[in-house]
């Protein structure tokens, strides 16, 4: 592939794979991204994706809150 092919390649993939990340957000926040219950899973490679599954989390797993500073005490 030309430099100019590989360029075009990459920015197209980026483009694409951008658009299917955001639309997954999308289905996540308005929670309509919920797996199947008839799906047959045995041999399916998002098992650790599906929250029908013990090691299955969030799509997209919000971050823990950090803990408050302590707060130091005046003294006299």
């Amino acid at each position: 592939m030309s430099g100019d092919a590989e360029e075009d390649y990459k920015t197209r993939m980026r483009k694409r794979i951008s658009a299917l990340i955001g639309r997954i957000r999308v289905l996540d926040q308005e929670r309509r991204y919920v797996a199947n219950t008839t799906a047959n899973c045995f041999f399916c490679r998002f098992q650790t994706l599906c929250t029908r599954y013990p090691q299955g989390g969030a799509v997209f797993p919000l971050e823990e809150p950090a803990p408050p500073a302590p707060v130091a005490e005046a003294t006299p």
